[in-house]
C-alpha cells in the first residue's frame, strides 16, 4: 500500500486510536482525524491534557484506524 492509498483509507474512516508512550506505559485514546495529506495526518488536542505532553516528549506513535463494518464474512 502506498501512501496515497493511506491517506485516502484514513480520510474514509477517520475513527483512530492513538497509542502514545508515558514513561514505560503505553497510553491508547480515541481520536477523530482532522485531516490528512501528504505533509502527514494530523489531529486536535489541547495543551493542558497528558497526551499533548506525551507527544512533546516523545513524538513516537502508533495509529489504529477504525472501518466500520469489519471485513466481510466468508
Amino acid at each position: 500500500m502506498d501512501f496515497s492509498a493511506c491517506i485516502k483509507f484514513a480520510s474514509e474512516n477517520p475513527v483512530t486510536y492513538i497509542a502514545t508512550a508515558e514513561g514505560d506505559q503505553p497510553r491508547v485514546r480515541a481520536f477523530a482525524l482532522w485531516f490528512c495529506d501528504e505533509s502527514g495526518f494530523y489531529y486536535h488536542t489541547g495543551t493542558p491534557k497528558n497526551v499533548s505532553r506525551q507527544l512533546k516528549k516523545n513524538p513516537n506513535v502508533e495509529l489504529c484506524f477504525f472501518k466500520p463494518g469489519g471485513v466481510p464474512g466468508p
